[in-house]
């Protein structure tokens, strides 16, 4: 997914596949690799750079993608906010800025402005 197109869908709340209408708590859903929920299952704050999709997509998406085939998790969310970015953390080389690895940070996080996002 373009990062903008990333961007925007989390902020309003968009279906990532469709771009439809911004969902409500009834048709507000998530997909989720079985591994990525693993990580941190509920009741755990689940944290994931992924915007929601809407019923319909959805089930064409657990359909049609084999990474969801090989296991997934939907969550449905009455409460969400924005918690930060994901992208590739860049350092201060010789010549410039190298890049590092892949990297999930918060707003509040002071390496935030050498994150690429992704």
């Amino acid at each position: 997914m373009h990062f903008l197109r990333q961007r925007r869908a989390m902020r309003k709340r968009l279906c990532q596949i469709c771009g439809g209408k911004p969902a409500d708590a009834e048709s507000m859903r998530w997909l989720l690799g079985r591994r990525e929920y693993e990580e941190n299952p509920w009741p755990a704050a689940v944290v994931t750079s992924h915007p929601p999709v809407c019923p319909p997509c959805g089930d064409r998406a657990v359909r049609a993608c084999p990474h969801f085939r090989r296991g997934h998790v939907a969550l449905r969310a009455t409460k969400t906010s924005l918690a930060g970015v994901r992208g590739v953390l860049h350092v201060l080389g010789p010549a410039g800025p190298v890049s590092t690895e892949a990297v999930s940070v918060g707003y509040d996080d002071p390496r935030i402005r050498w994150v690429r996002a992704a």
